[in-house]
This record gives structure tokens, C-alpha cells and sequence, in this order.
């Protein structure tokens, strides 16, 4: 008998813990071969800019599913 583990049980698939996207690019900034300019590098090469929220943008996760839900849903 094959044991399936608890996350693929359920349809769909687990995206892990929330990462604010300013974690992704500073992570992925030296892998390019550059440098966050920030206090501490102030000569880096490339400075991140936090603009916030723009008009409609799904705060969380579970908005965003359900938003795409509806727009489905309703066109069905």
C-alpha cells in the first residue's frame, strides 16, 4: 500500500511559510554577483525600494486564491 504524506492528500500543493519579496531579492542579489546598496553598502548595486500596496493587490495568500476563485467561478 502506497502512504501518501498529509500534504498531498489534499488537492493542490503547500507553498511553504509567507516571504516578503524584499527577503527574495536580497537573498538572490549576491547569487547574481551584486550588492544591496544600503547603509551598510552604500555603493551597492542595486537599492530596493518598498513602494507598499498598490490599487487591488491581495494582501495575503488566501485572498489572492479566493479572488482568482470568484473571477473563475464567474465566468463559468
Amino acid at each position: 500500500m502506497l502512504h501518501l504524506p498529509k500534504s498531498l492528500r489534499k488537492p493542490g500543493f503547500f507553498m511553504g511559510q509567507p516571504l516578503l519579496i524584499s527577503d527574495l531579492a536580497e537573498k538572490m542579489t549576491p547569487i547574481a554577483g551584486l550588492r544591496v546598496r544600503n547603509n551598510n553598502h552604500p555603493h551597492g548595486d542595486i537599492e530596493i525600494d518598498v513602494i507598499g500596496q498598490r490599487p487591488g493587490e491581495a494582501q495575503d495568500e488566501q485572498r489572492a486564491r479566493t479572488l482568482l476563485f470568484d473571477m473563475v467561478s464567474s465566468s463559468a
